[in-house]
């Protein structure tokens, strides 16, 4: 689209049934670098879809770069090198009437264009939630941010970075222009925090803010990617042999060069696999995947986004297991200590009892909610599999006829861990299964009583999910098990077995619904070191103990000495 966009002054009416995004673009030269803009439109429905773009960053303020362009039903459209003739610097705003589905990547090159990095890519954001002088919005992300101007006004931006208990951890400063935009690169934070709260405040100017997150979805691995002059040499040389040449014998035999599909109808040249037919020339399906978002938050693509060297879906989910009335306990329960009502209608089971997200894509999700079910989220898009049961009777083996893994009966193995376990081999290898049994609480365990919901989130939120998401804990976000205690066999499940974590996830549980805190694991007060978060309500909640216990034994001074005086024989 470097030749696409033409000179306009005003933005045309839209049909109500329009939607509007802003897409971010970086193109142009500057000393060392090139940079380069790829976006990608697909409409997946059966009707033509109508879009406009319209651009007016910094340098176009009062001028506008606009394009009207139709995107066919079932087709996709890559624009490469957008906008790269104006060096453009800020966001477009894409309407069309269809939903179409929109992938922006920039990406940046030091070696003169010859080879480029696989850059940022970027899902559409919508245009709500504006930040205006004086406000403020906190959004929790594990990505890079990408601030944009909106209003047409200049803004000054305050960013602090921080961690789940308000600790700062990052801060700076952006002094954004009209219509352009800023990359908040947290990369420096990540090293201490896999995910953080950021608090992005305008002090000043008159402008409005827009935050889009980057995208981290591996579905867009490979899409929407810059072709280097070379690249396009090789397929346009490709491309006319085959228009010069006779008809290859697979186009003879009518066989699809893709995975050698059986079929391959001539006239189009789509490939059917046996349940969907496939478009080589996009590299997509033109059927939605029936497992649904088990594998990639876009329906249309194979293989996690790579149809070449992948051959199936990975199983990546979050699974119910055991029987009918073990499923429902176990996601009644699941749905009730994520504590978003509003995230739970986004999560549904499908027909293989997997659980998946719906009404929203994957991104759209994590952006939306945060704590418990933001958890639940990328869980659900691991690619290792959590079974989730809540034992009501004698759990049944998936496999039918297979057998447990251990001598005793699987009641035993939870009495044994306490009430309940998380096994990461459970069903075979990247196939565990967060199991308790709520018939065991509550139950005096450390310093608190236990009850079924904590207990639930220590195994899936803590244990479970530490296992899934290995890089979302840290020992700044769930402390650690003291080494010392390393040797104590009644300590040995606690080093590096998720148990800091899942005292992180069940000590933020009960912070939340105000229960008292846990403070040790097992061993004694100093077998357990917090994290810096929890560590202050720690210590306050020790600090209100001395305090009761100077007062219980005031009290007992007090009823000893009223004793001593009225009814102790002789003492009167």
């Amino acid at each position: 689209m470097n030749r696409l966009l033409t000179t306009a002054f005003v933005l045309c009416a839209t049909t109500a049934s329009a939607r509007e995004f802003v897409v971010p673009v970086i193109t142009g030269t500057v000393p060392g670098r090139i940079f380069s803009t790829t976006v990608q439109v697909k409409n997946p429905s059966a009707a033509d879809a109508q879009c406009t773009f319209l651009y007016a960053g910094p340098e176009r303020i009062g001028n506008p770069l606009r394009s009207d362009e139709t995107i066919p039903a079932g087709k996709t459209k890559v624009y490469e090198d957008f906008l790269s003739e104006i060096a453009a610097a800020g966001t477009v705003r894409v309407t069309c009437s269809g939903d179409v589905e929109i992938v922006t990547r920039v990406q940046d090159s030091i070696d003169g264009g010859q080879t480029f990095s696989d850059g940022r890519v970027y899902r559409p954001f919508a245009i709500a939630n504006l930040i205006a002088r004086g406000e403020e919005r906190t959004v929790r992300t594990g990505v890079d941010l990408a601030l944009a101007e909106m209003s047409g006004k200049p803004v000054h931006v305050e960013v602090v970075a921080k961690n789940f208990g308000g600790v700062p951890y990052g801060k700076k400063s952006y002094d954004i222009p009209a219509h352009a935009q800023r990359v908040v690169n947290l990369a420096t934070v990540r090293d201490e925090l896999t995910e953080m709260d950021v608090t992005i405040t305008v002090t000043t100017g008159d402008g409005k803010i827009l935050v889009g997150k980057e995208s981290r979805d591996p579905a867009l691995a490979k899409v929407a990617r810059h072709r280097t002059a070379s690249q396009r040499a090789t397929q346009l040389a490709s491309n006319t042999a085959a228009a010069t040449g006779g008809p290859s014998i697979t186009e003879q035999l009518l066989i699809c060069p893709f995975k050698g599909a059986p079929i391959r109808e001539p006239a189009t040249g789509l490939c059917f696999m046996r349940d969907r037919w496939y478009d080589p020339s996009t590299g997509t399906f033109l059927t939605p995947d029936r497992a649904g978002y088990r594998d990639s938050s876009n329906l249309y693509i194979f293989g996690k986004g790579d149809p070449v060297n992948n051959s199936d879906p990975t199983g990546m989910t979050v699974a119910l297991s055991g029987s009918s009335a073990e499923k429902r306990a176990a996601y009644a329960r699941l749905m009730r200590t994520i504590d978003n009502p509003a995230a739970a209608r986004n999560i549904s089971i499908d027909r293989f009892n997997r659980l998946q997200i719906t009404g929203m894509t994957p991104d759209d999700y994590l952006l939306a909610y945060g704590g418990r079910a933001n958890q639940l989220g990328k869980m659900i898009l691991s690619p290792k599999t959590v079974f989730v049961s809540e034992l009501v009777g004698e759990l049944q083996h998936p496999i039918p006829g297979a057998k447990w893994p251990f001598p005793d009966s699987l009641e035993d193995k939870v009495d044994i861990s306490g009430g309940g376990f998380f096994d990461p081999d459970f069903y075979g290898p990247r196939r565990g299964l967060a199991l308790f049994d709520p018939r065991k609480f509550p139950r005096d365990v450390a310093d608190v009583t236990e009850t079924a919901d904590a207990v639930f989130v220590h195994e899936f939120f803590g244990h479970a999910y530490s296992w899934a998401v290995p890089a979302a804990y840290t020992g700044a976000t769930a402390g650690t098990i003291n080494p010392k205690y390393v040797k104590r066999c009644d300590l040995c499940a606690g080093i590096g077995e998720g148990e800091a974590e899942g005292l992180a996830a069940e000590n933020r549980y009960r912070l939340e619904h105000g229960l008292r805190l846990r403070t040790y694991y097992l061993a004694g007060e100093d077998d357990y070191i917090p994290p810096s978060w929890l560590a202050p309500y720690i210590a306050q909640q020790k600090r209100n103990d001395a305090a009761q216990r100077a007062l219980d034994a005031d009290r007992q001074r007090r009823q000893r000495f009223l004793h001593n005086i009225w009814e102790a024989p002789g003492k009167r």
